[in-house]
């Protein structure tokens, strides 16, 4: 009999901490929006009476293939651990989006898909997380200073952007020191040269997977951007605009940061850099607020109903 009441009182009390989270991720979205009125009345209006039905679809279609990449580079890892269906990837990646609302740079996804597995398996979900995010922090790094090199000789640029850049530079550089200063101290279990080690024991062709996921991850979501503002008739070369993309990515990737003001973010970084070349403000506004209604607000939704279904793995 008590074992009964003990067993219903955690799962009552599981399901309420899932509600309040549900709750509170559509309470926080809800606010936000709110905040973001004339973004909605713009967006609004440029659906209806600027974008064709089939563009919509193409720009959904760009948001679909950025999610089943994420999810396919999340599948491929974790099978290191144990092999897993699609959906359960997907399970668990629209989960981590959902917990990732309200955790500075995406923390919350780390801690949501350890739940996915037994506690035993912690440590080893964690270095596989790091790596998925990690791989697209290199390439968003590596594409940044290419279109970094290349902005900076087309155009004159305010001495802020150099300060700004080689601010997030010189702070990389000194958490790359920190690093090997730190290698042997523990981090949830691990050593720092402990985890170099297990990268090393994980099967090669999984970190080409990886690596190759991040890369058609990383270029379909420049891309959709790019078509966005093609659509808002931003008439820039490719190259510029690329170049600018990545210097946006990579500005934004070193500012902490809430995933829920993404927009505001990378919306603000585009609008100068874009601004640099003779492009008004509006086009730049709608098209980071798509971007972000489509590749964050609309998966952190379907993930809370992942939420609601959650089952406890640890034992």
């Amino acid at each position: 009999m008590k074992w009964s009441l003990f067993y219903k009182s955690k799962n009552l009390a599981l399901w309420l901490i899932k509600i309040v989270i549900v709750c509170a991720v559509f309470i926080f979205l809800y606010v936000q929006l709110k905040n973001k009125t004339d973004e909605l009345q713009h967006f609004y209006h440029y659906f209806l009476n600027t974008i064709s039905l089939q563009a919509t679809a193409i720009i959904v279609c760009f948001s679909f293939l950025n999610w089943t990449l994420e999810i396919l580079k999340w599948q491929n890892l974790v099978a290191v651990i144990q092999p897993i269906s699609f959906k359960e990837a997907a399970k668990q990646s629209l989960s981590g989006m959902t917990l990732s609302v309200f955790t500075p740079n995406g923390i919350g996804d780390y801690g949501a898909k350890i739940l996915y597995f037994e506690k035993a398996k912690t440590q080893t979900v964690l270095l596989l997380n790091f790596l998925a995010n990690g791989v697209q922090m290199a390439f968003t790094t590596l594409f940044g200073l290419v279109g970094l090199a290349y902005f900076m000789l087309q155009f004159s640029v305010h001495a802020g952007l150099y300060w700004s850049v080689g601010l997030g530079l010189l702070i990389t550089f000194f958490f790359f020191l920190a690093l090997y200063f730190l290698r042997h101290k523990n981090f949830w279990g691990y050593t720092l040269q402990q985890f170099l080690v297990k990268t090393q024991q994980i099967s090669s062709t999984i970190h080409l997977k990886n690596g190759i996921y991040g890369l058609l991850r990383f270029m379909v979501f420049c891309h959709q951007y790019v078509y966005i503002l093609y659509l808002l008739n931003v008439n820039l070369p490719y190259a510029e605009v690329m170049a600018t993309l990545f210097v946006m990515y990579l500005t934004a990737s070193v500012i902490p940061n809430f995933q829920i003001a993404d927009v505001a973010l990378k919306g603000s970084i585009a609008i100068y850099l874009f601004s640099l070349q003779g492009v008004s403000e509006w086009p730049i506004v709608l098209t980071a607020f798509t971007m972000w209604l489509f590749n964050y607000i609309l998966p952190s939704l379907i993930g809370s109903y992942f939420v609601l279904k959650y089952q406890p793995q640890w034992k």
